[in-house]
Protein backbone atom coordinates (compact mmCIF):
# COMPACT_ATOMS: atom_id res chain seq x y z
CA UNK A 1 0.00 0.00 0.00
CA UNK A 2 1.29 3.50 -0.88
CA UNK A 3 0.90 5.69 2.18
CA UNK A 4 0.13 9.36 1.56
CA UNK A 5 -0.02 11.92 4.32
CA UNK A 6 -3.82 12.01 4.00
CA UNK A 7 -4.09 8.17 4.15
CA UNK A 8 -1.80 7.96 7.17
CA UNK A 9 -3.69 10.60 9.14
CA UNK A 10 -7.07 9.10 8.23
CA UNK A 11 -6.04 5.55 9.12
CA UNK A 12 -4.27 6.29 12.38
CA UNK A 13 -7.03 8.71 13.40
CA UNK A 14 -9.65 6.04 13.06
CA UNK A 15 -7.49 3.57 14.96
CA UNK A 16 -7.01 6.09 17.72
CA UNK A 17 -10.72 6.76 17.87
CA UNK A 18 -11.36 3.02 18.09
CA UNK A 19 -8.85 2.63 20.89
CA UNK A 20 -10.42 5.55 22.72
CA UNK A 21 -13.87 4.02 22.31
CA UNK A 22 -12.68 0.66 23.67
CA UNK A 23 -10.97 2.36 26.58
CA UNK A 24 -14.08 4.40 27.43
CA UNK A 25 -16.30 1.27 27.33
CA UNK A 26 -13.97 -0.51 29.70
CA UNK A 27 -13.93 2.48 32.00
CA UNK A 28 -17.74 2.75 32.01
CA UNK A 29 -18.05 -0.99 32.63
CA UNK A 30 -15.78 -0.66 35.62
CA UNK A 31 -17.98 2.12 37.00
CA UNK A 32 -21.24 0.14 36.56
CA UNK A 33 -22.19 -1.82 39.73
CA UNK A 34 -22.29 -5.57 39.08
CA UNK A 35 -25.07 -7.57 40.80
CA UNK A 36 -23.75 -8.89 44.11
CA UNK A 37 -26.25 -11.73 44.38
CA UNK A 38 -27.80 -14.19 42.00
CA UNK A 39 -31.05 -13.98 43.98
CA UNK A 40 -32.12 -11.44 46.60
CA UNK A 41 -35.21 -12.14 48.71
CA UNK A 42 -36.42 -8.99 50.43
CA UNK A 43 -38.86 -8.06 53.16
CA UNK A 44 -39.76 -11.52 54.42
CA UNK A 45 -40.05 -12.83 57.97
CA UNK A 46 -36.97 -15.08 58.21
CA UNK A 47 -37.03 -18.26 60.30
CA UNK A 48 -33.50 -19.63 59.90
CA UNK A 49 -34.00 -23.13 61.30
CA UNK A 50 -31.65 -22.71 64.27
CA UNK A 51 -34.39 -22.12 66.80
CA UNK A 52 -33.74 -18.39 66.91
CA UNK A 53 -36.66 -15.96 66.91
CA UNK A 54 -38.04 -14.88 63.54
CA UNK A 55 -36.73 -11.58 62.15
CA UNK A 56 -37.56 -9.38 59.19
CA UNK A 57 -34.53 -9.51 56.89
CA UNK A 58 -33.31 -9.78 53.32
CA UNK A 59 -31.60 -12.95 52.14
CA UNK A 60 -28.77 -12.91 49.58
CA UNK A 61 -28.06 -16.03 47.55
CA UNK A 62 -25.10 -16.82 45.28
CA UNK A 63 -25.31 -20.08 43.37
CA UNK A 64 -26.99 -22.53 45.71
CA UNK A 65 -25.71 -20.93 48.92
CA UNK A 66 -27.31 -18.40 51.27
CA UNK A 67 -24.36 -16.03 51.79
CA UNK A 68 -25.80 -13.12 53.75
CA UNK A 69 -28.83 -11.95 55.74
CA UNK A 70 -29.67 -8.44 56.85
CA UNK A 71 -30.57 -5.16 55.15
CA UNK A 72 -29.34 -5.91 51.62
CA UNK A 73 -31.65 -3.87 49.35
CA UNK A 74 -28.82 -1.57 48.24
CA UNK A 75 -26.97 -4.48 46.67
CA UNK A 76 -27.82 -5.55 43.15
CA UNK A 77 -29.10 -8.99 42.19
CA UNK A 78 -29.83 -10.86 38.99
CA UNK A 79 -33.24 -11.80 40.37
CA UNK A 80 -35.26 -9.95 43.00
CA UNK A 81 -38.05 -11.63 44.99
CA UNK A 82 -40.33 -9.47 47.16
CA UNK A 83 -41.36 -11.65 50.13
CA UNK A 84 -43.18 -8.93 52.06
CA UNK A 85 -45.88 -10.53 54.19
CA UNK A 86 -44.40 -14.00 53.70
CA UNK A 87 -42.18 -16.37 55.71
CA UNK A 88 -38.73 -17.23 54.36
CA UNK A 89 -37.27 -20.42 55.83
CA UNK A 90 -35.22 -23.49 54.89
CA UNK A 91 -37.04 -26.20 52.96
CA UNK A 92 -38.88 -28.75 55.08
CA UNK A 93 -37.59 -32.32 55.43
CA UNK A 94 -40.27 -34.99 55.14
CA UNK A 95 -38.58 -37.41 57.52
CA UNK A 96 -40.95 -40.28 56.69
CA UNK A 97 -41.98 -40.35 53.06
CA UNK A 98 -43.30 -42.96 50.64
CA UNK A 99 -42.68 -41.07 47.40
CA UNK A 100 -40.11 -43.66 46.27
CA UNK A 101 -41.76 -44.61 42.95
CA UNK A 102 -44.09 -41.64 42.52
CA UNK A 103 -41.08 -39.39 41.84
CA UNK A 104 -40.79 -41.22 38.53
CA UNK A 105 -44.38 -40.30 37.65
CA UNK A 106 -44.10 -36.65 38.66
CA UNK A 107 -40.39 -35.74 38.94
CA UNK A 108 -41.28 -32.14 39.81
CA UNK A 109 -42.82 -33.44 43.06
CA UNK A 110 -45.28 -30.57 42.97
CA UNK A 111 -47.44 -31.92 45.78
CA UNK A 112 -44.44 -31.58 48.09
CA UNK A 113 -42.64 -28.55 46.66
CA UNK A 114 -45.81 -26.45 46.88
CA UNK A 115 -45.91 -27.25 50.61
CA UNK A 116 -42.27 -26.22 51.07
CA UNK A 117 -40.91 -29.77 51.31
CA UNK A 118 -37.50 -29.93 49.64
CA UNK A 119 -36.09 -33.20 51.02
CA UNK A 120 -37.75 -36.62 50.94
CA UNK A 121 -36.58 -39.43 53.23
CA UNK A 122 -37.82 -42.68 51.66
CA UNK A 123 -37.13 -46.40 51.93
CA UNK A 124 -39.30 -46.48 55.04
CA UNK A 125 -40.99 -49.22 57.07
CA UNK A 126 -38.48 -51.87 56.04
CA UNK A 127 -39.12 -51.59 52.29
CA UNK A 128 -36.76 -49.93 49.81
CA UNK A 129 -36.43 -49.85 46.01
CA UNK A 130 -33.05 -51.56 46.20
CA UNK A 131 -31.53 -54.07 46.16
CA UNK A 132 -33.76 -56.01 43.76
CA UNK A 133 -33.60 -59.46 42.21
CA UNK A 134 -34.29 -59.97 38.50
CA UNK A 135 -37.75 -61.31 39.40
CA UNK A 136 -38.56 -58.32 41.61
CA UNK A 137 -37.36 -55.92 38.93
CA UNK A 138 -39.54 -57.63 36.35
CA UNK A 139 -42.53 -57.42 38.69
CA UNK A 140 -42.04 -53.67 39.13
CA UNK A 141 -41.64 -53.18 35.39
CA UNK A 142 -44.77 -55.16 34.53
CA UNK A 143 -46.80 -53.61 37.33
CA UNK A 144 -46.00 -50.04 38.31
CA UNK A 145 -43.81 -49.35 35.28
CA UNK A 146 -46.42 -50.46 32.77
CA UNK A 147 -49.32 -48.75 34.58
CA UNK A 148 -47.64 -45.35 34.79
CA UNK A 149 -45.39 -45.68 31.72
CA UNK A 150 -42.17 -45.07 33.63
CA UNK A 151 -38.75 -46.64 33.17
CA UNK A 152 -37.67 -48.95 36.01
CA UNK A 153 -34.29 -50.45 35.17
CA UNK A 154 -32.15 -50.56 38.31
CA UNK A 155 -31.27 -53.29 40.80
CA UNK A 156 -29.11 -51.37 43.27
CA UNK A 157 -28.97 -47.93 44.88
CA UNK A 158 -26.43 -46.67 42.37
CA UNK A 159 -28.90 -47.35 39.58
CA UNK A 160 -31.85 -45.95 41.56
CA UNK A 161 -30.10 -42.66 42.29
CA UNK A 162 -28.88 -42.40 38.69
CA UNK A 163 -32.44 -42.86 37.41
CA UNK A 164 -33.82 -40.18 39.73
CA UNK A 165 -31.03 -37.81 38.72
CA UNK A 166 -31.70 -38.48 35.04
CA UNK A 167 -35.35 -37.61 35.64
CA UNK A 168 -34.26 -34.30 37.24
CA UNK A 169 -36.44 -34.67 40.31
CA UNK A 170 -37.44 -31.44 42.03
CA UNK A 171 -36.53 -32.48 45.58
CA UNK A 172 -33.54 -33.85 47.42
CA UNK A 173 -33.89 -37.61 47.91
CA UNK A 174 -32.60 -39.80 50.73
CA UNK A 175 -33.37 -43.49 51.16
CA UNK A 176 -32.92 -46.08 53.86
CA UNK A 177 -32.24 -49.68 52.90
CA UNK A 178 -35.17 -51.80 54.02
CA UNK A 179 -34.60 -54.63 56.48
CA UNK A 180 -37.69 -56.38 55.08
CA UNK A 181 -36.37 -55.96 51.54
CA UNK A 182 -33.04 -57.50 52.53
CA UNK A 183 -34.62 -60.40 54.43
CA UNK A 184 -36.98 -61.22 51.56
CA UNK A 185 -34.00 -61.28 49.20
CA UNK A 186 -31.98 -63.71 51.34
CA UNK A 187 -34.38 -65.66 53.58
CA UNK A 188 -37.66 -65.35 51.70
CA UNK A 189 -41.17 -64.71 53.03
CA UNK A 190 -41.26 -67.59 55.52
CA UNK A 191 -41.34 -67.24 59.29
CA UNK A 192 -38.00 -68.95 59.88
CA UNK A 193 -34.91 -68.05 61.86
CA UNK A 194 -32.08 -66.76 59.67
CA UNK A 195 -28.92 -68.87 59.68
CA UNK A 196 -25.51 -67.42 60.47
CA UNK A 197 -24.64 -67.66 56.79
CA UNK A 198 -27.83 -65.83 55.77
CA UNK A 199 -27.12 -63.07 58.29
CA UNK A 200 -23.64 -62.64 56.79
CA UNK A 201 -25.16 -62.31 53.32
CA UNK A 202 -27.70 -59.77 54.56
CA UNK A 203 -24.94 -57.77 56.25
CA UNK A 204 -22.96 -57.71 52.99
CA UNK A 205 -26.02 -56.39 51.14
CA UNK A 206 -26.54 -53.67 53.75
CA UNK A 207 -22.88 -52.69 53.46
CA UNK A 208 -23.17 -52.44 49.68
CA UNK A 209 -26.33 -50.31 50.00
CA UNK A 210 -24.65 -47.96 52.48
CA UNK A 211 -21.56 -47.62 50.28
CA UNK A 212 -23.86 -46.66 47.40
CA UNK A 213 -25.54 -43.89 49.39
CA UNK A 214 -28.26 -45.41 51.59
CA UNK A 215 -28.85 -43.35 54.74
CA UNK A 216 -29.35 -46.15 57.24
CA UNK A 217 -31.52 -49.19 57.99
CA UNK A 218 -35.31 -49.10 58.25
CA UNK A 219 -37.63 -51.79 59.54
CA UNK A 220 -41.38 -52.38 59.41
CA UNK A 221 -41.93 -54.95 62.12
CA UNK A 222 -45.71 -55.13 61.69
CA UNK A 223 -45.14 -56.24 58.09
CA UNK A 224 -43.87 -59.51 56.70
CA UNK A 225 -41.19 -60.71 56.19
CA UNK A 226 -39.36 -58.13 58.33
CA UNK A 227 -41.53 -59.07 61.30
CA UNK A 228 -40.00 -62.55 61.32
CA UNK A 229 -36.59 -61.23 62.41
CA UNK A 230 -35.71 -61.01 66.10
CA UNK A 231 -33.92 -58.03 67.64
CA UNK A 232 -30.47 -59.68 67.49
CA UNK A 233 -30.76 -60.25 63.74
CA UNK A 234 -31.83 -56.66 63.14
CA UNK A 235 -29.07 -55.32 65.40
CA UNK A 236 -26.47 -57.23 63.39
CA UNK A 237 -27.61 -55.44 60.24
CA UNK A 238 -27.70 -52.15 62.10
CA UNK A 239 -24.08 -52.54 63.18
CA UNK A 240 -23.04 -52.45 59.53
CA UNK A 241 -24.41 -48.93 59.15
CA UNK A 242 -22.37 -47.61 62.08
CA UNK A 243 -19.18 -47.01 60.11
CA UNK A 244 -21.25 -45.00 57.60
CA UNK A 245 -22.82 -42.84 60.34
CA UNK A 246 -26.12 -44.54 59.58
CA UNK A 247 -29.24 -44.59 61.74
CA UNK A 248 -32.00 -47.08 62.49
CA UNK A 249 -35.57 -46.00 61.65
CA UNK A 250 -38.34 -48.32 62.73
CA UNK A 251 -42.03 -48.84 62.29
CA UNK A 252 -42.16 -50.72 65.57
CA UNK A 253 -43.47 -54.22 66.06
CA UNK A 254 -46.60 -52.90 67.72
CA UNK A 255 -48.25 -49.50 68.17
CA UNK A 256 -51.24 -50.44 70.28
CA UNK A 257 -51.63 -53.08 73.00
CA UNK A 258 -47.91 -53.91 73.15
CA UNK A 259 -46.59 -50.39 72.57
CA UNK A 260 -44.30 -50.37 75.62
CA UNK A 261 -42.66 -53.68 74.69
CA UNK A 262 -42.17 -52.43 71.13
CA UNK A 263 -40.48 -49.21 72.31
CA UNK A 264 -38.17 -51.22 74.55
CA UNK A 265 -37.28 -53.55 71.66
CA UNK A 266 -36.48 -50.61 69.35
CA UNK A 267 -34.16 -49.17 72.01
CA UNK A 268 -32.47 -52.55 72.56
CA UNK A 269 -31.76 -52.89 68.84
CA UNK A 270 -30.26 -49.41 68.52
CA UNK A 271 -28.24 -49.85 71.72
CA UNK A 272 -26.78 -53.16 70.51
CA UNK A 273 -25.96 -51.66 67.11
CA UNK A 274 -24.63 -48.45 68.73
CA UNK A 275 -26.45 -46.20 66.28
CA UNK A 276 -29.10 -43.44 66.58
CA UNK A 277 -32.76 -44.46 66.61
CA UNK A 278 -35.70 -42.83 64.85
CA UNK A 279 -39.12 -44.14 65.89
CA UNK A 280 -41.51 -43.72 62.97
CA UNK A 281 -45.02 -42.23 63.29
CA UNK A 282 -44.96 -42.53 67.08
CA UNK A 283 -48.47 -43.11 68.46
CA UNK A 284 -50.70 -45.26 70.62
CA UNK A 285 -53.56 -46.76 68.63
CA UNK A 286 -56.83 -47.60 70.30
CA UNK A 287 -58.50 -45.65 73.09
CA UNK A 288 -57.57 -48.28 75.64
CA UNK A 289 -53.87 -47.58 74.92
CA UNK A 290 -53.80 -43.78 75.02
CA UNK A 291 -52.53 -43.70 78.59
CA UNK A 292 -49.41 -45.66 77.54
CA UNK A 293 -47.96 -42.65 75.72
CA UNK A 294 -46.63 -41.04 78.90
CA UNK A 295 -44.85 -44.23 79.94
CA UNK A 296 -43.38 -44.59 76.44
CA UNK A 297 -42.03 -41.04 76.59
CA UNK A 298 -40.47 -41.70 79.97
CA UNK A 299 -38.64 -44.76 78.61
CA UNK A 300 -37.34 -42.78 75.63
CA UNK A 301 -36.29 -39.77 77.70
CA UNK A 302 -34.47 -42.03 80.17
CA UNK A 303 -32.55 -43.73 77.32
CA UNK A 304 -31.57 -40.33 75.89
CA UNK A 305 -30.39 -39.22 79.32
CA UNK A 306 -28.19 -42.32 79.41
CA UNK A 307 -26.46 -41.26 76.19
CA UNK A 308 -28.60 -42.68 73.41
CA UNK A 309 -29.73 -40.58 70.44
CA UNK A 310 -33.45 -41.23 69.97
CA UNK A 311 -35.80 -39.08 67.93
CA UNK A 312 -39.43 -39.46 66.95
CA UNK A 313 -41.49 -38.50 63.96
CA UNK A 314 -45.22 -37.99 63.92
CA UNK A 315 -47.72 -37.19 61.21
CA UNK A 316 -49.70 -34.06 62.05
CA UNK A 317 -53.12 -35.66 61.70
CA UNK A 318 -55.04 -38.30 63.61
CA UNK A 319 -55.24 -41.04 61.01
CA UNK A 320 -52.92 -43.44 59.26
CA UNK A 321 -52.86 -45.60 56.13
CA UNK A 322 -51.74 -49.20 55.87
CA UNK A 323 -52.80 -52.44 54.20
CA UNK A 324 -56.10 -54.17 54.87
CA UNK A 325 -54.03 -57.33 55.43
CA UNK A 326 -52.85 -55.81 58.69
CA UNK A 327 -56.20 -56.54 60.29
CA UNK A 328 -54.76 -60.05 60.61
CA UNK A 329 -51.77 -61.12 62.75
CA UNK A 330 -48.47 -61.98 61.04
CA UNK A 331 -49.01 -65.72 61.63
CA UNK A 332 -51.73 -65.62 58.98
CA UNK A 333 -49.48 -63.64 56.61
CA UNK A 334 -46.54 -66.06 56.83
CA UNK A 335 -45.26 -67.05 53.39
CA UNK A 336 -46.30 -63.90 51.53
CA UNK A 337 -49.46 -62.52 50.00
CA UNK A 338 -50.40 -65.58 47.95
CA UNK A 339 -50.22 -67.80 51.03
CA UNK A 340 -52.32 -65.29 52.98
CA UNK A 341 -55.03 -65.18 50.30
CA UNK A 342 -55.08 -68.98 50.23
CA UNK A 343 -55.69 -69.03 54.00
CA UNK A 344 -58.62 -66.64 53.55
CA UNK A 345 -60.19 -69.32 51.37
CA UNK A 346 -59.52 -72.22 53.76
CA UNK A 347 -62.78 -73.13 55.60
CA UNK A 348 -60.97 -74.68 58.57
CA UNK A 349 -59.25 -71.32 59.30
CA UNK A 350 -62.23 -68.99 58.96
CA UNK A 351 -63.23 -69.00 62.63
CA UNK A 352 -59.70 -68.15 63.76
CA UNK A 353 -59.29 -65.52 61.03
CA UNK A 354 -62.54 -63.83 62.01
CA UNK A 355 -61.69 -63.89 65.72
CA UNK A 356 -58.31 -62.26 65.03
CA UNK A 357 -59.77 -59.58 62.76
CA UNK A 358 -62.54 -58.73 65.24
CA UNK A 359 -59.98 -58.39 68.02
CA UNK A 360 -58.18 -55.78 65.92
CA UNK A 361 -61.44 -53.99 65.18
CA UNK A 362 -62.30 -53.98 68.88
CA UNK A 363 -58.99 -52.22 69.55
CA UNK A 364 -59.70 -49.66 66.79
CA UNK A 365 -63.27 -49.11 68.00
CA UNK A 366 -65.56 -50.54 65.31
CA UNK A 367 -65.75 -51.03 61.54
CA UNK A 368 -66.25 -47.29 61.01
CA UNK A 369 -62.53 -46.92 61.83
CA UNK A 370 -61.60 -48.73 58.59
CA UNK A 371 -61.85 -46.81 55.32
CA UNK A 372 -60.97 -48.33 51.93
CA UNK A 373 -58.48 -46.05 50.16
CA UNK A 374 -57.01 -48.06 47.29
CA UNK A 375 -58.00 -51.05 45.18
CA UNK A 376 -56.98 -52.18 41.70
CA UNK A 377 -60.08 -53.65 40.08
CA UNK A 378 -62.61 -51.38 38.41
CA UNK A 379 -65.62 -53.00 40.05
CA UNK A 380 -64.24 -52.15 43.50
CA UNK A 381 -63.48 -48.47 42.82
CA UNK A 382 -66.91 -47.60 44.22
CA UNK A 383 -65.63 -48.52 47.70
CA UNK A 384 -62.80 -45.98 47.73
CA UNK A 385 -63.32 -43.31 50.36
CA UNK A 386 -65.99 -45.31 52.16
CA UNK A 387 -65.84 -46.86 55.63
CA UNK A 388 -66.56 -50.57 55.93
CA UNK A 389 -69.51 -49.75 58.20
CA UNK A 390 -71.04 -47.59 55.42
CA UNK A 391 -70.48 -50.22 52.73
CA UNK A 392 -72.11 -53.08 54.65
CA UNK A 393 -75.00 -50.89 55.76
CA UNK A 394 -75.88 -50.53 52.08
CA UNK A 395 -75.13 -54.12 51.04
CA UNK A 396 -76.42 -55.85 54.22
CA UNK A 397 -73.24 -57.97 54.28
CA UNK A 398 -71.34 -59.17 57.30
CA UNK A 399 -68.36 -56.77 57.59
CA UNK A 400 -65.81 -59.55 58.06
CA UNK A 401 -67.15 -61.37 55.00
CA UNK A 402 -66.99 -58.18 52.96
CA UNK A 403 -63.35 -57.64 53.95
CA UNK A 404 -62.45 -61.29 53.34
CA UNK A 405 -63.99 -61.36 49.87
CA UNK A 406 -62.46 -58.00 48.92
CA UNK A 407 -58.99 -59.22 49.89
CA UNK A 408 -59.48 -62.44 47.93
CA UNK A 409 -60.74 -60.63 44.82
CA UNK A 410 -57.91 -58.07 45.00
CA UNK A 411 -55.28 -60.75 45.70
CA UNK A 412 -54.55 -59.19 49.08
CA UNK A 413 -53.69 -55.75 47.71
CA UNK A 414 -56.06 -53.29 49.41
CA UNK A 415 -55.11 -50.13 51.26
CA UNK A 416 -57.04 -48.84 54.24
CA UNK A 417 -57.12 -45.77 56.43
CA UNK A 418 -57.81 -45.93 60.13
CA UNK A 419 -58.52 -43.08 62.50
CA UNK A 420 -56.78 -42.55 65.80
CA UNK A 421 -59.50 -40.18 67.07
CA UNK A 422 -57.04 -38.51 69.42
CA UNK A 423 -54.42 -35.81 69.04
CA UNK A 424 -53.18 -35.45 72.60
CA UNK A 425 -49.73 -36.89 71.76
CA UNK A 426 -48.92 -34.28 69.13
CA UNK A 427 -48.10 -31.44 71.51
CA UNK A 428 -45.72 -33.61 73.47
CA UNK A 429 -44.00 -35.45 70.63
CA UNK A 430 -42.96 -32.34 68.72
CA UNK A 431 -40.58 -30.95 71.40
CA UNK A 432 -38.90 -34.35 71.65
CA UNK A 433 -38.23 -34.46 67.90
CA UNK A 434 -34.95 -32.92 66.77
CA UNK A 435 -34.16 -31.90 63.23
CA UNK A 436 -31.57 -33.97 61.36
CA UNK A 437 -30.24 -32.61 58.07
Amino acid sequence: MNWTRRTFVKTTGLAGAGAATVGMSALLAGCTQQPKYDVLITGGMVIDGTGAAAITADVGIIGDQVVEMGSLRDNGSKRLIDATGMIVCPGFIDIHSHTDLSLLVNPKAESKIRQGVTTEVAGQDGESLAPLTDTQLQGLQEGYGARYEVDINWKDFTGLFATLKKNQIGVNFISFVGQGTIRRLVVGNKNVRATARQIDVMKALVEQAMSEGAWGLSSGLEYTPGSFADEDEIAELGKVTRSFDGIYATHMRNEDDRLIEAVEEAIHIARKAEIPLEISHFKASGKRNWDKISQAFEIIEKANAEGMDITLDRYPYIAYQTTLRNLFPTRFRDGGTDAFVKRLQTPALLTRLKRAALAKIDMLGDWSAVMITRVSKEEHQVHIGKRVSEIVAESKEDPFEFVRQLLINENGSVQRRAGLDFDGTISRSLPVERGRD
